[in-house]
């Protein structure tokens, strides 16, 4: 096989180029001698080419692994939110059916252990903390659900005012 100009080999004269015009009328210089392959004919990629490609595609694709690490990660702490503000509402309620008798029986309960037998405290170290503020009638409340997110302590605070029903 004889090579061309530039070490090619010679095309044959209705093969296409990469621009889809014949080699014939785009390529061909009109010479007698074998037709040459113009740089316009050439097909494929270079090693640079490939390479910023390459580097290219895994920049996105560690760029979206990235964003799904981190929906993963807030998609999880939302959950434990959600949870606790569940387990505190869920001790806010058992007050407020309590308040029908009086609100001594709302000061005098241990919240924390209450929560504990009744299953409220799913989360990693949960803890469950009511504080009482103001007077004694209206009884302001705290409700407070602590737990662990890894290393970090994460809490919801829920807050409410009671009057003893009794007074009604």
């Amino acid at each position: 096989m004889r090579l061309g100009l530039r070490g090619f080999a010679p095309l044959d004269n209705e093969q296409k180029c990469s621009m889809g015009k014949s080699i014939r009328n785009y390529c061909n210089q009109n010479a007698t001698g074998p037709i040459r392959r113009n740089k316009r004919c050439l097909t494929g990629f270079t090693l640079i080419e490939a390479v910023i490609a390459i580097g290219v595609v895994g920049f996105i694709l560690l760029a979206i692994v990235g964003l799904v690490l981190q929906n993963i990660l807030l998609t999880d702490f939302a959950r434990m939110e959600t949870i606790a503000l569940s387990h505190a509402n869920a001790v806010l309620e058992e007050m407020r059916t309590r308040s029908y008798t009086s609100l001594n029986s709302i000061t005098s309960q241990d919240w924390g252990t209450w929560a504990a037998n009744n299953g409220y405290n799913t989360l990693e170290q949960e803890t469950v903390n009511v504080a009482y503020g103001g007077s004694t009638n209206p009884l302001e409340i705290d409700a407070t659900v602590r737990w662990q997110l890894k290393t970090r302590s994460q809490y919801v605070r829920l807050s409410t005012v009671m009057t003893d029903r009794g007074d009604l």
